[in-house]
């Protein structure tokens, strides 16, 4: 893909500095340009994406095969040029793997009903059509980054409110500070604790009833009314003789 209108941005690693490469750029760090890249990676495999390739043949092995054969089929062809006793043997042992492998990493740009430039501008999400093909797809973490929607009182009698403001944010204090046993549960986008980063939090303190209080689109949670807002918030202090407890699900 990289051309004269096209550049690579490259991270190797969060705490590494970004490179931008041209097309001598891809050649300075692949040792091939990149019109060969599909050769280049056709023989020596991609771990990464499960690409085979030929076994033994690594980045300096598979440049030097481009670099004097060309393309992979020509490395196939003239396989009996190889001088290398043993990386000759492995090229014409490999051969199914290399058509397999170049099939695999070569670009289909053979695709109708391109969409224009003015479609593809940046629209407001369809959460719902969204969270539908994320659960289709069983793409559980990107489920847990789209926001919550605001939900009622339904006909089955469940009550799943969202608490997106002060005013709600009020009725949910008053709400648990009369309760006698809350459930909380945390929102987050994967299972290592490590990790994972909070989306929200869940409380519950009756059957089919509960808050969700998101915390992606604003980190900081809803100002009392009535406070100094250069005032340390203090915690609310809970009634006596309340119990409380953690459950994993609301």
């Amino acid at each position: 893909m990289v051309g004269p209108r096209v550049k690579m941005f490259v991270l190797s690693r969060p705490d590494s500095l970004a490179q931008i490469l041209d097309p001598k750029g891809v050649e300075e760090k692949f040792g091939v340009p990149p019109e060969r890249i599909v050769d280049y990676l056709a023989l020596m495999g991609d771990a990464s994406d499960n690409v085979p390739g030929i076994r033994g043949v690594g980045e300096k092995t598979a440049a030097e095969l481009v670099k004097r054969f060309g393309t992979a089929e020509e490395v196939l062809a003239r396989a009996g040029e190889i001088e290398r006793e043993k990386l000759r043997s492995a090229v014409k042992e490999h051969a199914g793997a290399v058509r397999l492998a170049k099939k695999l990493v070569t670009l289909d740009t053979n695709l109708p009903d391109l969409p224009t430039i003015d479609e593809l501008h940046v629209h407001k999400i369809d959460a719902t059509a969204l969270r539908k093909l994320f659960e289709e797809l069983q793409f559980n973490n990107l489920i847990q980054t789209l926001p919550a929607e605001p939900r009622g009182v339904t006909e089955s009698g469940r009550d799943y409110r969202c608490v997106r403001d002060a005013a709600a944010f009020e009725e949910m204090l008053k709400e648990l500070g009369a309760a006698k046993r809350i459930s909380v549960d945390t929102e987050t986008t994967g299972l290592d604790a490590m990790r994972a980063k909070a989306v929200g939090i869940s409380l519950s303190c009756a059957p089919r009833a509960a808050f969700y209080v998101p915390l992606l689109a604003d980190p900081r949670p809803p100002r009392r009314r009535g406070r100094d807002r250069g005032a340390p918030q203090a915690a609310p202090r809970e009634p006596k003789n309340r119990e409380s407890r953690a459950e994993c699900q609301v």
